[in-house]
C-alpha cells in the first residue's frame, strides 16, 4: 500500500522500460553463460545480450506485471515480484552475472539487496550494476547555481530514487558488501570535446562529473 503510493511505476513512460541498454554489453566477459537481470523490464537487455554477447541463458525479474508478460516473450525465465518474492525459486550458485541495471537506487536498502544476491553468485560470478551518478555535471549546475533540488519524472533526480550515490559511495557500497570491484566506468556521458575543456580548465578535478551513469 505504501509502496503504491509512493512510488507508482504504471506512470512512467513505455520507453523507460524499453531501452536496450546497449552501452552495457561491454562489461559483459566472454566466459559468463548465464544472467540474472534484477529489474528487467520488458528483457530487451537480455535478449540483446543472448544475441550479442556470450550469454546463453537469461532469468529476469521484474516487479511491473504488464513488464513481465512482455519480458517472458524475451527472455529463457522471468518471475514477476520483487527479488525476495522469487529466492526461492532461484538456483544458488547459478548466475555468472547478476544485473542490476538502474536498480539499486530504487531500493531502500541497496546493501540489503546485494548481500542476498551473493550466494546466486557462479564461483567466478560478479554483478554488473549501472548506477546513476548524482554529480553529473548537469545535475551540479542546477542545484549549485539555481539553488535547487527538484525531483523529476526520469534521469538523476526522478522522483522514484530512494538512494543517491557518487562514484566513490558506490564503490564503498560494495566493497562494504564484501565485493571486489575490478571495474568501474563512466557511462552516457558529456561529449568528449567538452570533457577535454573541462580537463584543461579544472585539471582533471572534477573528471567524476563527466558521466551520468557509472557500471
Amino acid at each position: 500500500m505504501i509502496r503504491k503510493s509512493l512510488i507508482d511505476y504504471d506512470k512512467k513512460p513505455s520507453f523507460y522500460y524499453t531501452a536496450t541498454r546497449i552501452e552495457l554489453l561491454p562489461f559483459i566477459n566472454d566466459s559468463a553463460k548465464s544472467l540474472l537481470d534484477v529489474g528487467c523490464s520488458t528483457g530487451v537487455f537480455g535478449k540483446l545480450a543472448k544475441e550479442k554477447t556470450s550469454i546463453q541463458k537469461v532469468t529476469g525479474i521484474e516487479l511491473n506485471k504488464e513488464e513481465a508478460k512482455t519480458a517472458k516473450t524475451n527472455l529463457d525465465t522471468v518471475y514477476t515480484g520483487t527479488f525476495e518474492d522469487n529466492a526461492k525459486k532461484l538456483k544458488k550458485g547459478g548466475y555468472d552475472i547478476i544485473s542490476f541495471n538502474d536498480v539499486l537506487e530504487h531500493l531502500i536498502d541497496p546493501y540489503d539487496m546485494l548481500h542476498r544476491a551473493k550466494p546466486f553468485l557462479s564461483k567466478n560470478g560478479y554483478i554488473l550494476a549501472s548506477i546513476p551518478n548524482v554529480r553529473y555535471i548537469k545535475n551540479l549546475l542546477k542545484y549549485n547555481f539555481k539553488k535547487d533540488w527538484q525531483y523529476e519524472d526520469l534521469g538523476i533526480l526522478d522522483r522514484t530514487h530512494l538512494r543517491f550515490f557518487t562514484k566513490k559511495s558506490m564503490i564503498r557500497m560494495f566493497q562494504e558488501c564484501g565485493y571486489e570491484v575490478n571495474r568501474i566506468e563512466g557511462i552516457n556521458s558529456i561529449g568528449r570535446t567538452k570533457r577535454m575543456l573541462l580537463s584543461i580548465i579544472t585539471f582533471g578535478l572534477i573528471s567524476d562529473t563527466y558521466h551520468m551513469q557509472y557500471a
